[in-house]
């Protein structure tokens, strides 16, 4: 997927770097959520060969298409996806999260200016209003324009106030740009919509981290622990995270402190 790195510098905060690679998760995340699709416990060659036997057999109807255009895009064939997501689309232009998936592959594909038009006709035909509107934020994140992209996360949470990932991008984007109270507020947000939305504690976390306030985000780092995966690199980083908060934590305690109790003459 791409990362959301490449979409601009990234801010900094009391000494903390928030390294591009940390804010890779948001475009992980939104296109990982929008094309919505149940997935069957079987092989992606025995999704291919069931799909491609229904479309010899339904040519002229729009979900085989659609489904198949999902395996596609799975496998990192955008050429051959949007050509089935088209005919798809021929055959039935209402099709719920059809345009945002057409736009997703135009993303993918670097066409831009079509992607743009594809959210476009998503949201004048009523159809993922919120998910079409966050998508193009993403767009304008691809293309380094992060206020316009805060301008369409804010539509797309004004169209679903418990769009959670909305919410999450808002607060990356936020964290790139150095607000990291906006951040704090919008990653906040998400947590309570979700309470186990893993993405809300990473992005929490590093926003707590570039704010200065080590403690609170060395607490979200943990959280992040209990809440994400149990393996790969986002956790990888979460542990090498609190590592080094916790050394500087232990470092700005006063030399001379002395624990238990109050001292006596």
């Amino acid at each position: 997927m791409t990362n959301y790195g490449e979409a601009g510098s990234c801010g900094r905060g009391q000494g903390v770097n928030i390294r591009l690679a940390e804010l890779c998760i948001v475009l992980v995340v939104i296109l990982a959520m929008s094309l919505t699709t149940y997935v069957r416990n079987v092989t992606w060659f025995d999704k291919y060969s069931m799909w491609d036997d229904i479309l010899e057999k339904s040519e002229s109807k729009g979900r085989p298409h659609f489904r198949m255009g999902l395996i596609l895009y799975k496998d990192g064939d955008y050429e051959q996806a949007l050509s089935r997501f088209l005919r798809a689309y021929e055959l039935k232009p209402d099709a719920r999260g059809l345009l945002n998936n057409i736009g997703l592959t135009y993303q993918r594909m670097g066409r831009f200016g079509e992607a743009s038009t594809s959210y476009d006709r998503a949201v004048e035909s009523g159809d993922s209003v919120s998910l079409a509107y966050m998508n193009q934020g993403t767009l304008y994140l691809r293309q380094g324009d992060l206020k316009r992209a805060l301008s369409y996360f804010a539509r797309s949470i004004e169209s679903d106030p418990k769009n959670a990932v909305a919410h999450v991008n808002a607060g990356f984007t936020y964290s790139d740009l150095g607000m990291y109270g906006k951040a704090i507020e919008f990653h906040r947000r998400a947590a309570e919509i979700n309470p186990y939305y893993a993405n809300a504690s990473y992005g929490l976390a590093i926003a707590l981290e570039g704010s200065g306030q080590m403690e609170s985000a060395l607490r979200e780092w943990r959280r992040y622990l209990e809440v994400g995966p149990k393996s790969g690199p986002w956790r990888q980083r979460a542990l090498l995270r609190i590592k080094r908060l916790e050394s500087i934590i232990t470092s700005e305690q006063p030399e001379n402190a002395v624990s238990g109790g109050a001292l006596r003459r």
